[in-house]
């Protein structure tokens, strides 16, 4: 719901995201206007480089922005 996703129970490791885009839509630009608002992945590939996380870590932040073409 609202773009909200998690990944439970996830051993410790590094890890990659590769998101999708739906047609019609493009990333917002990646690292601006802070980690609220912004979006991660490189615009050109939808990828996540590495991202090390503990067991039981919550890491909020980690996210897409798309704007409509």
């Amino acid at each position: 719901v609202n773009g909200i996703y998690s990944f439970d129970d996830l051993a410790a490791g590094s890890y990659k995201i590769l998101y999708e885009v739906p047609v019609g839509f493009v990333f917002s630009p990646q690292f601006q206007d802070g980690p609220a608002i912004d979006s991660n992945p490189k615009p050109n590939n939808g990828r996540i480089s590495c991202i090390p996380a503990s067991s039981g870590q919550v890491r909020l932040g980690i996210d897409a922005g798309l704007v409509s073409q």
